[in-house]
């Protein structure tokens, strides 16, 4: 003999109404439960990611881009002054000739964006640093790996190829712009070279 299926039974011996009102609504209020979660997290998430986003750049007064794009090698100091206003820093010692291998942008992990891993200073930006005497002195990044200090500029263009940037050697760096917490950062700098003439700027954006 077959036994009824729960389904025969259900049909056979119906809920009353108000254990059916009471089963539908906790099966609303578990859905309900559930989305509301689900919101909360997306929520969270997207304001931990436009946190992170967030650009936390503070410029000089009076700056702007546009009079930035104007500032041209074998320019006076004294005119970037004009053009620009005072700086709001200023490193008197000399940077060393710098070569740039990538633009200091990385996008972020799925560990990162939920803090589950660590993320080193500085891990974006590849460069190599050179000696008065052109030299490789200082070498930075993963894709650098096969450069070694004390190599010739021409053994590091046959290793690693052109540089996305070239920044010359500079006695002083005019910075218009400075970071003022985590976020992304535009920096802003006017190299001044020995003889007080513009040597280059540099610009970067740099997620920290």
């Amino acid at each position: 003999m077959l036994r009824p299926s729960a389904r025969d039974l259900a049909t056979e011996h119906p809920l009353p109404p108000e254990a059916m009102k009471k089963r539908l609504a906790i099966r609303t209020e578990i859905s309900l439960s559930a989305v509301l979660t689900l919101l909360g997290l997306s929520a969270l998430l997207l304001l931990f990611y436009l946190w992170y986003g967030r650009d936390t750049t503070i410029y000089a007064e009076g700056y702007s881009d546009s009079a930035f794009a104007t500032i041209t090698p074998g320019m006076v100091e004294g005119t970037v002054y004009e053009i620009l206003g005072q700086p709001l820093s200023s490193q008197m010692h000399g940077n060393p000739e710098t070569w740039y291998y990538s633009d200091g942008v990385r996008k972020m992990s799925w560990g990162e964006f939920l803090g589950l891993t660590a993320r080193a200073p500085g891990e974006a930006i590849e460069y190599i640093e050179f000696s008065k005497e052109g030299l490789a002195e200082t070498v930075h990044g993963r894709s650098l790996q096969k450069v070694k200090r004390g190599m010739l500029k021409e053994q590091i263009l046959e290793l690693a190829g052109k540089p996305l940037k070239k920044n010359p050697r500079t006695s002083k760096a005019l910075h218009y712009s400075l970071p003022s917490g985590d976020g992304v950062f535009h920096a802003r700098i006017v190299n001044i070279d020995e003889n007080g003439l513009v040597s280059g700027v540099t610009t970067y954006e740099f997620h920290d």
